[in-house]
């Protein structure tokens, strides 16, 4: 009656105070150690994304007030590191917004970039957006001066093994 269980049990009762001298099970132990020599081993580094080229196809305003948009970019993708590869998912896209309001969007095709690689990812957005007559208004300067402020948000979804990653960015 006073002999202890044959398996361990899956809890431990911890004393009054909160200390105890129970050790992780061995094949827990160095798991901060492996994941640290993994880091430094493989020096892992942010892709680098740039626009190569930004083409505007259609930028017609209706006198209902709705703009209809087509843009047509360019990105280039690098990614540095050697030992480490990058799988973009078919969820990526890429978002073109003025003054909080969406003018476009499109997808970024699924791909696979190899460690040391530059790949240009070509992307058509369009949307059609409905404006008010003040925010057209300011459009129209912004367009006559040459200079529109955008907004450009791109949502990557990477995959690690079986693992999905989802990475979000805006610059404008």
């Amino acid at each position: 009656m006073g002999t202890a269980p044959e398996y361990q049990p899956n809890y431990v009762m911890l004393n009054y105070n909160n200390s105890s001298t129970i050790r992780p099970p061995p094949q827990r132990r160095n798991i901060p150690s492996s994941i640290a020599f993994i880091y430094i081993a493989l020096n892992p580094k942010m892709p680098e994304y740039n626009v190569a080229s930004f083409d505007v196809n259609a930028f017609n305003m209706a006198p209902d007030f709705s703009l209809y948009t087509e843009f047509a970019v360019t990105v280039k993708a690098n990614n540095p590191n050697t030992d480490i590869s990058f799988i973009y998912g078919k969820d990526s896209s890429v978002v073109v917004a003025y003054s909080d309001s969406t003018l476009c969007s499109g997808k970024l095709p699924a791909f696979h970039q190899p460690g040391v690689n530059t790949t240009l990812i070509q992307v058509v957005l369009t949307g059609k957006s409905e404006f008010g007559s003040g925010l057209q208004e300011a459009l129209m300067d912004n367009r006559e001066t040459g200079k529109i402020p955008l907004l450009v948000m791109v949502k990557r979804t990477y995959f690690c093994g079986a693992k999905k990653f989802s990475i979000e960015r805006s610059c404008s």
